[in-house]
């Protein structure tokens, strides 16, 4: 990844901070954004609104480096709704462009939200929508349009929509959306809007197509970059299993009995493997379902309704597919296969430890991706914690002491003296432990099921080191990913006329 430093940008790098920012209220904002706010819960900013607002609201051309679930939608959507916008023109006055339609639409919902006490309509516009209802509310004078670079283009062809009124462009996720081949689309989009205009670029990472992309269409703009190098790794605990990989799904099943997440995505770098691993999963009686480009959008938008429902517990997807997921509850992350490339790691990892809580990221290492892994670890200077795969007395131990744990919530209060000697007659009876597990087995009945009881599976076998790694390819990556495995692609497929790009643009 190339370095900005190499750029002519005036370099204002913030470091990571776990303190809470300034108030909203003390950074000169408007009652009524102040009031939509607190209404949201809104009070102390986060850091990436702390750096942001202010630089934006001077009229500078900003890139922002922030992770995935930062709060940065509010970093730019404040200053919208503050300062660029005037509600009395009914034009197009301020635009984000992002890689899906997923995030166009929670992008949309938020700025709403914030303008909800300032006359300002907020237009989502994305592919796999009626065109219709989205002209409607272009012609009735919308002016924030959250949307897709597809379906931009698709409304500037038609002549339904025209930027030349825009005040402010937001390139959100940046990074993702050159990895999905907008780079022409973007730049097409934006040469349609005045050469005024300010340009406020968000990404995760900065590769050199982003420094290429601000040295054309950006005006000296101030390099903000949160979290410091390692881009909010410190957020989210880092964990490595070193698997034999001989059998990854009985291993992955290994590690969830132990790890017991609450709910999880399980990256896989295939779409056969996303199938193949959510079946297993279901076999072992988990909640899990695969989300791949495979999908329809109507059942994508299924499988993630459930998901927020708390339906699913295991969401098994590919990168491509889960670009747009914003599961705020995400406790944990899993690498079932090696990303390609160290940026996706990023992203990945960037589902959990959202909005300042923290997160978990687990790894499968198999002795292909240590190679991998450790350059990574020497990139993001990442301090992964190692962990061996547990056995199944390890796991058995688990178990019961996360059952203790159950018993111990569901009870209230302390039992009477009359339970208490009991108690003590059972421990002392001959066949005591007989009634003590048939009084646990009822009390257990009522309580929330515990993961399936584990797998039997070979036993371990030593990690290799990276030199032995490297002596045997371990510079390839994806791990055991099965001969004739087609792996979703990042090229630019065909797209016909006039329609959204084939999981792309279109989510």
């Amino acid at each position: 990844m190339a370095s900005p430093d190499a750029d002519p940008i005036v370099v204002a790098a913030a470091t990571a901070v776990r303190q809470k920012g300034p108030r909203f209220d003390s950074l000169g904002l408007g009652p009524e954004v102040l009031r939509a706010l607190e209404e949201m819960g809104f009070q102390e900013s986060m850091e990436v609104q702390a750096a942001t607002i202010p630089a934006a609201r001077t009229g500078r051309d900003l890139m922002v480096q922030s992770r995935t679930g930062s709060g940065k939608t509010a970093a730019f959507g404040i200053p919208f709704v503050n300062d660029v916008v005037d509600p009395a023109v009914l034009a197009v006055q301020a635009i984000v462009l992002l890689p899906t339609r997923e995030l166009a639409l929670q992008v949309a919902a938020e700025l709403a939200r914030i303008a909800a006490y300032r006359p300002i309509t907020v237009a989502p516009i994305y592919g796999g929508a009626p065109m219709g209802r989205q002209v409607e509310m272009l012609r009735a004078g919308a002016q924030i349009v959250c949307g897709t670079p597809g379906r931009i283009l698709d409304h500037l062809r038609r002549g339904t929509l025209s930027l030349d009124r825009v005040r402010c462009a937001v390139l959100d996720e940046c990074d993702e959306m050159l990895s999905m081949g907008f780079q022409e689309d973007i730049e097409h989009i934006l040469e349609q809007t005045p050469a005024t205009r300010q340009t406020l670029l968000f990404s995760a990472t900065v590769p050199e197509g982003i420094q290429r992309l601000s040295r054309r269409f950006m005006k000296n703009p101030e390099f903000l970059k949160l979290s410091a190098d390692f881009l909010g790794v410190n957020d989210i605990r880092h964990v490595y299993y070193s698997i034999p990989g001989i059998n990854r799904e009985q291993e992955l099943l290994r590690i969830l009995n132990f790890e017991d997440p609450k709910t999880a995505i399980v990256f896989c770098n295939t779409r056969e493997e996303t199938g193949r691993v959510a079946t297993f999963l279901q076999k072992q009686g988990f909640e899990a379902e695969p989300i791949s480009s495979d999908l329809s959008q109507s059942d994508r938008e299924r499988v993630m309704t459930r998901m927020r429902a708390g339906q699913i517990r295991f969401l098994v997807a590919t990168d491509v597919a889960a670009r747009g997921i914003d599961i705020e509850s995400l406790s944990h992350v899993f690498n079932y296969t090696f990303p390609d490339a160290p940026e996706i790691y990023i992203h990945r990892t960037g589902r959990t430890g959202r909005a300042g809580k923290h997160g978990t990221a687990i790894s499968l290492i198999g002795p292909t991706e240590v190679g991998s892994f450790y350059y990574l670890k020497l990139l993001y200077k990442i301090r992964p914690e190692e962990r061996a795969l547990p056995s199944e007395a390890e796991i058995r131990s688990h178990r019961e002491g996360e059952r203790v744990l159950q018993l111990r919530q569901a009870l209230t209060g302390e039992p009477g003296t009359q339970w208490r000697d009991l108690a003590r007659r059972l421990i002392e009876a001959v066949d005591g432990e007989r009634l003590v597990a048939a009084l646990l087995a009822q009390s257990f009945a009522s309580l929330p099921a515990m993961p399936p009881a584990p797998v039997k599976v070979a036993a371990p076998v030593p990690a290799a080191t990276p030199a032995a790694a490297s002596r045997t390819g371990a510079g390839s990556l994806g791990g055991d990913r099965p001969a004739g495995g087609s792996r979703e692609s990042y090229s630019r497929p065909a797209r016909p006329e006039g329609s959204e790009r084939n999981d792309r643009g279109s989510g």
